[in-house]
């Protein structure tokens, strides 16, 4: 599979998330094993850190939904010095990033404030397309 769009609705929450993955690659002596790969053109951060794999992880969710079971998920950093893959560890953790962000728009909905993730990490991503909105302030303080 290359270049797959791929929708999925939230568990309890009627917003349906989207992505195009890059590519799924099946073993030739396990078909079962099946890996999600997303390429970079960047170095990859350390994907220990929820924030640096959250995208292959709902990935990982939504072949799921559509019923294609993930092993194994990583990222290949395609530099001008080097091409390296990164491996995402613990992708059943997909799981439990969908149920956070199910919780985050029920909140919403509820009229609830959350934390948004700038005040997590101490700074405010300059490319967020919601920081004219973002409640930072209220958490930092």
């Amino acid at each position: 599979m290359v270049e797959k769009n791929i929708n999925a609705n939230l568990p309890d929450f009627a917003i349906n998330l989207s992505g195009k993955v890059d590519r799924v690659a099946t073993m030739k002596r396990d078909t079962d094993y099946k890996s999600v790969i997303d390429f970079k053109t960047t170095q990859v951060g350390s994907t220990k850190k929820e924030i640096f794999s959250a995208q292959i992880l709902l990935y990982a969710w939504l072949l799921k939904k559509n019923g294609i079971k993930i092993s194994n998920a990583g990222y290949v950093s395609i530099t001008n010095k080097e091409t390296k893959f990164k491996n995402v560890e613990q992708i059943d953790k997909a799981e439990m990033l969908v149920n956070k962000l199910n919780k985050v728009f029920l909140d919403l909905n509820e009229g609830l404030p959350i934390q948004p993730i700038a005040a997590k990490f101490g700074k405010v991503c300059k490319e967020c397309r919601v920081k004219a909105i973002c409640r930072k302030d209220e958490w930092m303080s």
